[in-house]
């Protein structure tokens, strides 16, 4: 499976940080505060069980059996899971389906952006960018060999604000 789990550049941390997807998450010194997972099948991914979001992936999944819109639209979520009692809003933002002649990575980049969206206008400050995506062949295609470069430019433009909006007038 080709799976990445990153917090996008440096507007969330000093450092970028990349996430080991089959690890916990020692979350005392990040304080991330969410997840947003960008997915074009939640049912699909299979994470290890050592996986800090094997248990987020589990509300997921059981939300998507009781929601037909679930793969149609972005979902909230207020996890309440021991381990990680900091991370308080959960996203899910699919992509669609990747099987058309004209799906492409900009499938990855909008469902990152709408996710990152979502998650801010809840009130996150700190969140988890978690990229997966499987191939049906366990490769990844040349159509989506830069997907989780264009999730996380996905989810920049969901932050940006031009300099001439951020300034105070003088």
């Amino acid at each position: 499976m080709a799976t990445r789990i990153t917090a996008p550049f440096s507007f969330w941390s000093e450092n970028p940080i990349q996430i080991k997807f089959d690890a916990p998450l020692d979350n005392t010194k990040s304080k991330f505060d969410s997840i947003v997972v960008v997915s074009s099948d939640i049912s699909k991914i299979s994470p290890p069980e050592t996986s800090f979001l094997k248990c987020f992936l589990e509300l997921l999944k059981n939300q998507k059996q009781n929601d037909s819109a679930f793969e149609d639209v972005e979902t909230f979520l207020s996890p309440n899971i021991s381990e990680y009692q900091s991370i308080k809003k959960l996203v899910y933002s699919p992509t669609g389906p990747l099987n058309r002649h004209y799906d492409d990575v900009r499938r990855f980049m909008e469902a990152a952006d709408k996710g990152i969206k979502r998650v801010l206008k809840a009130g996150a400050k700190r969140p988890i960018l978690a990229v997966l995506y499987q191939n049906p062949n366990n490769e990844i295609s040349l159509k989506y060999q830069h997907y989780d470069i264009a999730s996380a430019l996905g989810a920049a433009d969901a932050v940006y604000v031009q300099h001439s909006l951020n300034c105070k007038d003088e």
